[in-house]
């Protein structure tokens, strides 16, 4: 995991990046399926971007088992709100089987 600070453009901007497997959409529309939280016809209407934002829906989580530290589906929820709550910006970069990038940006 890296994590990183940037001043750009007069705010700051925290980085939080993994070296993971990335956040692919077809995967996260299959979950969305499974649990009928959407059918396949409403993912169809989505991009991309929109379906990978749904990781940010309360109860999400793609993990296949749950322990103590993943599976509940709590948290991503809480972060998008925190971050709202905050004046501050999010923004997402992923890439299959390399990386998940997670920039908020925010004024000081």
């Amino acid at each position: 995991i890296h994590v990183g600070l940037n001043r750009v453009d007069g705010e700051y901007e925290l980085i939080f990046q993994d070296d993971g497997r990335g956040l692919i959409p077809a995967r996260i529309s299959e979950y969305l399926v499974s649990k009928g939280l959407y059918s396949p016809d409403q993912l169809s209407e989505l991009n991309d971007n929109q379906i990978v934002m749904k990781i940010f829906e309360p109860g999400f989580s793609t993990a296949e088992q749950i322990s103590k530290d993943a599976g509940h589906g709590v948290g991503m929820d809480i972060v998008k709100q925190k971050i709202k709550d905050l004046g501050a910006r999010l923004r997402i970069a992923t890439r299959k089987d390399n990386y998940t990038r997670f920039c908020i940006r925010f004024a000081v």
